[in-house]
């Protein structure tokens, strides 16, 4: 049995060693919503398939794959050469090709522009303030003219408790169930800051059992900043959906946890 098949030790981390490979069954097969949602959005914005599309922390191909196989040139990037490395098995045994930058997004040199951009999860909410500007602005940079980018944020409104608070995940798929304990302490009330505890246990029949623990800082962001930060960074027909759903959020509605938002290059 290979390295991606044994059973990491407890508090392994899932985004490094062979534990890559769990992570993937563990996350992978619930990226389909968020896929069909990228290309309702882009058909919205866009009657022709997009020249280049770039997936900013990729992982392992969690959306890079599906998008491939609709005959869309997707480039990802992340600084996990692990998760890369998923990501390039998948991408073999789908036939397909896809390009990959191994290296952070801020630090990448990245020449090529796109049509389509898109940061999910573990992107905006870990950035601080002055990187989240910086990153939007280089976002800006490498779309053409009349580029969608699309992302996701934790809403503020919805989490944020000064006391802190607790949520958890289960979720149950052929062969495995995994289960997410997440423990918030607010840090910083100003700027929706809290620690976040992430404890996960995955077990598959036939990957075994993995155990994960990080704690880290989390952003919780308002619409509004959110909004803000945008337009600073030069972007517009900014929209917020609630989750990955083609529902608007509109007026004075605020209430989804996770708020997926498309805006344009001018």
């Amino acid at each position: 049995m290979n390295d991606t098949q044994q059973a990491p030790k407890k508090n392994t981390s899932l985004f490094h060693s062979g534990a890559a490979q769990l992570w993937d069954v563990m996350y992978g097969p619930v990226a389909t919503e968020e896929a069909e949602f990228v290309c309702a959005k882009w058909e919205e914005h866009a009657q022709h398939i997009p020249q280049n599309v770039l997936d900013i922390g990729c992982g392992t191909g969690r959306y890079v794959i599906p998008l491939s196989k609709k005959g869309w040139d997707v480039t990802g990037v992340d600084s996990s050469e692990s998760m890369l490395g998923v990501l390039r098995q998948k991408a073999k045994r789908h036939q397909i090709t896809a390009d990959v930058i191994t290296e952070d997004f801020a630090e990448a040199d990245i020449t090529k522009k796109f049509d389509l951009a898109m940061a999910f999860f573990s992107i905006i909410y870990i950035l601080p303030d002055k990187e989240i500007l910086s990153f939007l602005q280089k976002v800006h940079r490498l779309l053409n003219p009349d580029g969608l980018f699309i992302f996701n944020f934790f809403n503020a409104y919805e989490f944020w408790n000064a006391e802190g608070w607790e949520s958890d995940m289960a979720r149950l798929f052929k062969g495995g169930h995994l289960k997410v304990d997440y423990t918030n302490k607010p840090v910083d009330m100003l700027r929706g800051v809290a620690a976040t505890e992430d404890y996960r246990q995955f077990t598959h029949s036939a990957h075994g059992t993995a155990y994960d623990l990080s704690v880290r800082p989390i952003r919780f962001h308002s619409p509004n900043t959110i909004k803000l930060f945008l337009k600073r960074a030069g972007f517009a027909d900014i929209t917020l959906h609630a989750g990955f759903t083609a529902k608007k959020m509109e007026g004075g509605n605020t209430r989804s946890p996770i708020i997926a938002v498309t805006a344009t290059r001018p």
